[in-house]
């Protein structure tokens, strides 16, 4: 693992994929099922943004700071709408699965961090919140990937691994990316063509104190 710091934002790389993480920070957090985004696709991806990063370096020597969150924001958005074709075996269209999910998400709600607005899809989840002081968004991925992982291997009979390790996440940097991120996570059933899918909430009285 890398890690360095640009701009006051922590930056760690694992398995090329960037992890941002600043003090205080409101995170948009995005993890999945193993078989949901295939290798081969994720490589495309990463090669694309790597080929634009490439050209910046070319014409003016060097990625800026801006620059690179752009790209990396671009990547990220490109594995969503993959996502959202809901690939693989998507076991958390079982609705036990999904409420295994929801109800682990609310449980250490204002102890771990506090959730501004999540979303269970077939294949995913989506996470905005932030940490509470002691705590690190790779600490509370963790548990709550290896809760999650036990519970739904029980009652889908199934074992082995679950979740895909990696995961995509970035730092909200104001208000106004803060409600657009709201938006899409609570909008991301309807625009994958999921109604009235009911594993989605929001906390509109921290969402006010943010801003």
């Amino acid at each position: 693992m890398r890690k360095y710091e640009l701009g006051g934002v922590t930056v760690q790389k694992r398995s090329r994929l960037p992890h941002w993480h600043a003090e205080h920070a409101i995170n948009f957090v995005t993890w999945r099922l193993f078989d949901s985004l295939p290798a081969d696709v994720l490589e495309r991806l990463r090669a694309e943004r790597d080929a634009a990063r490439d050209q910046i370096s070319r014409m003016r020597g060097s990625v800026t700071f801006a620059e690179q969150r752009m790209l990396d924001a671009a990547l990220t958005e490109a594995c969503e709408k993959f996502l959202d074709q809901n690939v693989g075996e998507c076991y958390l269209r079982d609705h036990r699965a999904a409420q295994i999910v929801a109800d682990s998400l609310k449980h250490f709600d204002g102890i771990r961090y506090l959730l501004f607005a999540w979303c269970v899809m077939p294949n995913h989840v989506h996470v905005i919140f932030s940490c509470v002081e002691g705590f690190d968004t790779s600490s509370i991925l963790h548990s709550l990937k290896g809760f999650t992982s036990r519970e739904i291997n029980k009652i889908l009979g199934r074992s082995g691994t679950l979740w895909q390790a990696e995961s995509f996440d970035r730092c909200i940097r104001d208000s106004q990316e803060l409600e657009q991120k709201i938006d899409y996570v609570l909008g991301n059933p309807a625009a994958a063509g999921m109604e009235n899918w009911p594993f989605t909430g929001m906390y509109p009285d921290r969402i006010g104190e943010a801003k």
